[in-house]
């Protein structure tokens, strides 16, 4: 699931870190627990934007904000990456009050602020925190406790390409927001740290979903030099938006055009918020269109949605931003079902059930966006809290499906794997004999093939190699699967079944 986002900017001075600051107080009016992180040792000061002054004529509540002087006194995150206490974290957090929030934020600032704090920062070493001081593992290991304990972790990344930064753009998120002018400097340097961090993370030896990056045109004067607008609006769109576009915004068969969904994103330049440190959706609300506090909500609700569904944001906005609530649609339970193709009427006629009780569903040909890799989309599917497996002869013979259910099981969430079946396949003791052999012969016919088409003089036939390894692991694991599904309780939706059985799977899930 979507929860750590870093905001970056190439370049200083487009409002990344104001930008941040708005979306967590929308984010926790909207009653989700948010965390923010100073990932910016070098220029601290998120804390700023959250002192009592900012709140003043809001609320005669003495108790929001902050104190600046608990800053000077509290650990913070380069003392935490210092001292690497597993648990000392939680001494690192600063509550702060929002008016009319549900949940107060959470801030950990970049460091106390004492006379030893740049000497601390320049003492930094990233190398020697990763290579001789396990510094991997302790920012895992954090990153862990966030997740369990927030809904959302916002990060603060500093500006540029440092070694510091890598940290915040590669190890740490699921999504990038990336904070942009109208300049090639400014758009290439964010296009630069998109293609670095989605490359270096795919080496990690952690455990991640494909790394995603919302790109956020800033600072921009819409209402003059429209002419100017448009033409710099369309040379972002289609000279390397595109290739970060295509992972999550369903501009195949739909009405979203990149170029308007970046207008729709932009966040517009307002000279008042140029002075000093002040939060656009606190001093003028969120409801004028032109204004920032309206253009933060609309990002805030991206997030919160976790870039699903986004032609809905397209179409009918305020809708879309109702469903940011921790109430609203999505965050009810999500459910990933996996299937064989020849089930496909069936995982529908589950879908149409999941929905009537008022459950997110996702699977591929609802969800797999134009672009998107089999085993992103499964890695990404498999970030949903329960896991549905449809099992039938056809499944259980399915290459794709023997990678989907063994890369679940290594990964022990056998909490949320909820089997289903549609015919007594699982307990015919000859089928397995049956399923290998059939297996076999169509390992030997995409043999033939991968030889003729060498023969062919091609260079290459991974497609076909891609398939026979799959089948392979099908001939070698299917006993051992068959057995652990067997030792499950497995239900029956078969017609007679489907509707006893489905509401078991319901109160589950709602459970």
């Amino acid at each position: 699931m979507m929860k750590f986002i870093t905001f970056y900017s190439y370049k200083g001075g487009v409002g990344r870190t104001m930008c941040l600051a708005n979306i967590a107080v929308m984010l926790a009016k909207w009653g989700h627990k948010v965390l923010m992180v100073d990932w910016d040792w070098e220029a601290p000061g998120l804390e700023r934007y959250f002192v009592s002054e900012n709140f003043n004529g809001k609320t005669q509540d003495t108790h929001v904000g902050l104190d600046l002087q608990i800053v000077k006194e509290k650990p913070g995150l380069i003392d935490l990456l210092t001292e690497r206490k597993k648990e000392s974290w939680k001494e690192a957090i600063i509550t702060i009050a929002i008016p009319d929030a549900r949940e107060p934020l959470h801030l950990i600032s970049a460091g106390r602020r004492d006379d030893d704090y740049f000497k601390r920062v320049r003492e930094f070493n990233v190398d020697t925190f990763y290579a001789k001081k396990k510094g991997g593992q302790y920012i895992e290991d954090l990153r862990t406790a966030w997740r369990d304990e927030y809904d959302f972790v916002l990060i603060d990344s500093r500006t540029g390409v440092t070694e510091v930064n890598g940290i915040a753009t590669i190890q740490m998120p699921n999504l990038v927001v990336l904070l942009f002018t109208s300049n090639n400097q400014s758009f290439e340097g964010i296009l630069d740290i998109a293609h670095r961090s989605n490359a270096a993370q795919q080496k990690l030896p952690y455990d991640r979903t494909k790394l995603l990056f919302l790109p956020i045109l800033s600072r921009l004067e819409s209402t003059t030099e429209l002419e100017l607008t448009n033409d710099w609006v369309n040379h972002f769109a289609t000279d390397g938006l595109m290739d970060i576009y295509k992972y999550w915004l369903p501009t195949l068969n739909t009405r979203v055009r990149p170029e308007e969904f970046l207008m729709m994103t932009k966040i517009p330049h307002v000279p008042y918020y140029t002075f000093g440190e002040k939060l656009a959706v606190i001093k003028d609300g969120t409801s004028n269109p032109t204004s920032m506090g309206y253009a933060y909500e609309g990002i805030a609700s991206l997030i919160a949605n976790r870039l699903e569904h986004v032609e809905e944001f397209v179409e009918r906005r305020e809708e879309f931003v109702k469903l940011s609530e921790t109430d609203g649609e999505a965050n009810r339970p999500s459910v990933y079902i996996s299937y064989s193709h020849a089930d496909r009427e069936t995982g529908e006629k589950i879908i149409d059930y999941l929905h009537k009780n008022n459950l997110r569903v996702v699977i591929d040909f609802n969800n797999m966006v134009a672009g998107e890799s089999i085993e992103d989309f499964i890695e990404r599917a498999q970030e949903s809290q329960y896991y549905i497996l449809i099992i039938s002869q056809h499944s259980l013979k399915s290459g794709w499906i023997n990678y989907d259910v063994n890369r679940f099981f290594k990964k022990g969430r056998l909490s949320s794997f909820i089997p289903v079946r549609v015919d007594t396949t699982l307990f015919d003791d000859d089928y397995v004999i049956e399923a290998l052999n059939s297996t076999h012969q169509k390992i030997e016919d995409l043999a033939q093939k991968s030889q003729q088409i060498k023969k062919l003089g091609a260079n290459s036939d991974y497609y076909l190699q891609g398939s026979i390894a799959r089948l392979k692991a099908v001939t070698a694991e299917l006993p051992t699967l068959i057995e652990s599904l067997r030792s499950l309780l497995v239900l029956d939706i078969s017609t007679n079944n489907f509707e006893i059985n489905m509401a078991k799977v319901v109160k589950r899930i709602n459970s």
